[in-house]
């Protein structure tokens, strides 16, 4: 028959364990009592603490104990045991003391870790150790850390904290005796604390004794720039934070504005984000001469694609010392190379056109070539075989705009060497198909904006309301503002006459309206008396003097706007007539006379003098002596900002 006992109380640490063993007793062996033993000693031996306390002597408590069976039905060698759990207290508001009166009662071991904070009692609780908290369950025989504060300051570890981050923590504890630095470490996380000058995390420092925090800031590796032109090397430099400048080394052996070297560094170099790395470019000696081999026109469209060089100095050049480079879309690396040949003669020209162009382009060739390939947005340069430097480009390196595109441009007689800076101001553009320019340069035509008496003729059997653009002869009635005017017939009042491709400022512009609905009228904007005064200077003139005025309209943006306004180009003809105008500045000097005779279009002057802003729609295709109408615009804009004229002063 198996018999039931109760093995003794046994009271470690604070901790009474109830012992319950089922069976024969005669099974019960003095090995049992020894396996008995050694789990009392391992318990005890986890209960220990950092700080040694002192074992309660109170009586049990009240909650139910926990117990470990031991089963000798069938003998075992393992003994199932079973920890007590307590919940962890809250301790908010208690002292160090109170605090150990607490966990004495539940039983439990402790480490205190203390935390300096000034504005705290010696000793307050803070907070449980970073693996605790408030109402946890834990077992009794784990160590509990609770954090408590002291008016010792131990320098703390402020690891991973930015510079404003240890100073919100330091002054929420009181802790004003510092000072930071920054130091270069790349050991630590980028401008996070990397330690204390002349002390140690955990040293104790006087109140009144500053002392100093490090802040790391991580150091940059100089990159490899070995081949790269000077707009990767910024694009790299600036993707990395590092402060840089550029200065040149003269060395004709290879291409300008690619790597040379550091100074003092080298690739590999750890740099600090305060200094300035200094990197140096190569810098040949013949691309700053006045005059040079460059390219003169620019030929693209659906079926044709061409380039013309020419030569603007005063030698023959032996072409077979450069080549054309061609960048698809924004490509770093070469997709297309022609080779030049022959001789060039002084101020002529050498077109290059693509085999597959029409026989209309071909026919003017000098070279023909598979290789010559490209569109709008890719970037084109003249190279010089010796190093590889390219003289002259139509857009820069990695570049993928669009600014070139089913034109042909052609380079301004102001330009005569090649530039390594693009500039779309440098070139002027006419409608494809415009082949008798080739051959020349300059041309002789780039801002004569008129019209003969035999396009005028046939315009004006089309009509204003034609489907392609056309004239109608009208007289001069009243004139509203600089780009608003009234004709007869048929362009009056409500249906007067608003410019294309102006907007001059108001003379008398809506500012609110009273208390009935009617508009309130304010001063005259910058520019609005002047502008009228401009049109109707020519307009009057055309009127006192018999001179014809046509209307033109562009079939391509309406003959009417929202307001039921006709909209529509305003031609003069002067005839043989010269009319002088005095261009004046905002302070009334005279800046310039003009002299208009001739076909004269008044939109296309108010913005050549700066009265109004280029407003002409680039999707117009009206096209006047060769280029498109906006282009004429463009060109007038150009001129009022290149002499600081009305709105550009």
């Amino acid at each position: 028959m198996k018999n039931k006992f109760i093995l003794s109380l046994v009271f470690v640490m604070g901790l009474f364990v109830f012992i319950s063993c089922t069976g024969d007793s005669s099974t019960l062996e003095p090995t049992e009592s020894t396996t008995l033993e050694q789990t009392t000693e391992e318990i005890t031996s986890d209960l220990t603490t950092e700080e040694p306390t002192e074992a309660p002597t109170q009586e049990p408590t009240t909650e139910e104990p926990t117990t470990v069976e031991i089963t000798t039905e069938e003998p075992t060698t393992e003994e199932p045991t079973t920890i007590a759990s307590v919940v962890l207290p809250d301790l908010n508001g208690l002292s160090e003391n109170e605090i150990i009166d607490s966990f004495n009662a539940l039983s439990l071991s402790y480490n205190f870790i203390y935390e300096s904070d000034l504005d705290e009692e010696e000793g307050t609780f803070i907070r449980y150790g970073s693996s605790f908290e408030e109402g946890q369950s834990v077992f009794v025989n784990e160590t509990i850390e609770v954090v408590l504060s002291t008016q010792t300051i131990y320098l703390p570890d402020l690891t991973g904290l930015k510079d404003i981050d240890i100073d919100r923590y330091l002054m929420r504890r009181g802790i004003t005796n510092y000072d930071i630095e920054i130091i270069t470490d790349n050991s630590v996380e980028d401008q996070t604390f990397a330690g204390y000058k002349d002390h140690q995390i955990g040293d104790i420092v006087s109140p009144d004794e500053e002392f100093i925090i490090y802040v790391g800031y991580n150091s940059a590796q100089l990159p490899d720039l070995d081949g790269k032109i000077k707009r990767q090397i910024s694009s790299e430099l600036s993707a990395l934070m590092i402060n840089y400048t550029f200065s040149y080394v003269l060395d004709d052996d290879y291409p300008e504005d690619t790597f040379a070297y550091y100074v003092d560094h080298q690739a590999g170099d750890y740099y600090d984000e305060v200094s300035t790395i200094e990197v140096v470019l190569y810098k040949n000696s013949f691309t700053d001469d006045e005059t040079s081999l460059m390219i003169s026109k620019y030929i693209d469209s659906d079926t044709d694609t061409g380039l013309e060089i020419y030569n603007a100095t005063d030698t023959t050049i032996d072409l077979s010392n450069y080549h054309i480079a061609i960048f698809e879309y924004g490509s770093y690396e070469v997709t297309h190379r022609v080779d030049l040949d022959g001789q060039l003669l002084a101020n002529e020209t050498y077109l290059i056109v693509a085999k597959s162009s029409t026989a209309s382009l071909q026919r003017y060739a000098d070279l023909r070539s598979d290789d010559l390939i490209f569109d709008g947005n890719d970037t084109i340069q003249l190279r010089v075989n010796q190093n590889n430097t390219y003289i002259d480009t139509i857009y820069q390196v990695g570049d993928r705009t669009s600014l070139m595109d089913n034109e042909i441009f052609v380079r301004r007689s102001t330009i005569e060497s090649g530039s390594r800076i693009f500039n779309i101001f440098d070139w002027q553009s006419f409608v494809p198909g415009y082949f008798e320019i080739l051959g020349e340069h300059p041309i002789s035509n780039e801002l004569q904006l008129t019209m003969d008496q035999f396009t005028i003729s046939e315009m004006l059997g089309y009509g204003f309301y034609a489907e392609e653009s056309g004239l109608v002869s009208v007289t001069l009635g009243h004139i509203s503002d600089g780009d608003t005017v009234a004709f007869s017939p048929g362009f009056d009042g409500d249906q007067r006459v608003r410019f294309l491709g102006n907007d001059t400022t108001e003379t008398r512009p809506v500012i609110g309206q009273d208390e009935y609905g009617n508009n309130i009228y304010g001063d005259p904007e910058p520019w609005s008396l002047e502008a009228k005064a401009y049109t109707t200077t020519i307009l009057q003139y055309a009127a006192n003097n018999n001179k014809k005025i046509y209307l033109q309209s562009d079939p391509d943006l309406g003959t009417q706007d929202n307001y039921s306004r006709h909209l529509g180009l305003v031609w003069v003809d002067l005839g043989t007539d010269i009319l002088s105008i005095d261009i004046l500045n905002s302070s009334g000097e005279l800046v310039y006379t003009e002299y208009l005779t001739g076909m004269v279009l008044v939109n296309y002057q108010l913005v050549k003098n700066g009265f109004s802003r280029d407003e002409y729609n680039t999707t117009s295709r009206l096209i006047v002596n060769n280029r498109y109408m906006y282009r004429w615009f463009d060109e007038a804009e150009k001129f009022a900002k290149d002499n600081n004229l009305g709105f550009w002063e």
